[in-house]
């Protein structure tokens, strides 16, 4: 029987590798921008002002927020080629609620203000691709603002993943238990078994 995904993770033909397992995370700098120019987006990462906050529209900074990250969503390439097909078939994100995480002045927040001047973009994420859905949990996916040693803010996406003991799949054995895995962003992991 075919695997039920086709293609590979960047949109290729063919059956992927990634299909043989029951989870596959796929995560890293995947060097997908943000369309636009530097100035726009800058404008969209900018904190409301006074004239936004007495407006008869102000609905709080946070709704403020959630709709400048929508139109840097919208704009986001990776999104745009997922929504097409084109890449990461069958992989899904978690809701990013963090600010974009690349490119920044190394040991500073502040945006690129080198000559190139690049635009933000959120180039760092973690996808994952489930046999069963349901099977990965998301319990954190995010940004760690505080690691400010690269040009890259680190992302991390704490998943709790069940899988079947065992796969048929690949070594002929399918084992009755069930095991739920959590890791941290420590990169600590937890796991309890169940039947």
């Amino acid at each position: 029987r075919p695997p039920p995904w086709r293609g590979d993770p960047q949109g290729g033909e063919g059956p992927s590798c990634s299909a043989a397992f029951d989870v596959c995370v796929w995560l890293g700098d995947l060097n997908y921008r943000v369309c636009g120019n530097r100035k726009i987006i800058d404008s969209l990462l900018q904190p409301p002002s006074e004239m936004d906050c007495r407006s008869s529209h102000w609905e709080g900074a946070g709704a403020h927020w959630d709709s400048m990250r929508a139109v840097l969503l919208a704009n986001d390439q990776l999104t745009q080629e997922r929504a097409a097909g084109r890449a990461f078939h069958g992989f899904q994100e978690a809701p990013i609620a963090f600010r974009p995480t690349y490119k920044y002045d190394v040991e500073s927040d502040r945006y690129d203000t080198s000559e190139k001047c690049r635009v933000p973009a959120y180039t760092d994420r973690v996808l994952w691709r489930e046999m069963q859905p349901g099977s990965v949990r998301v319990e954190r996916y995010d940004s760690c603002a505080e690691m400010r040693t690269s040009d890259h803010r680190a992302v991390l996406a704490d998943l709790t993943v069940t899988y079947a003991m065992g796969d048929s799949r690949l070594s002929g054995n399918k084992g009755p238990k069930r095991r739920a895995l959590a890791s941290s962003a420590g990169g600590g992991y937890s796991v309890s078994e169940r039947e």
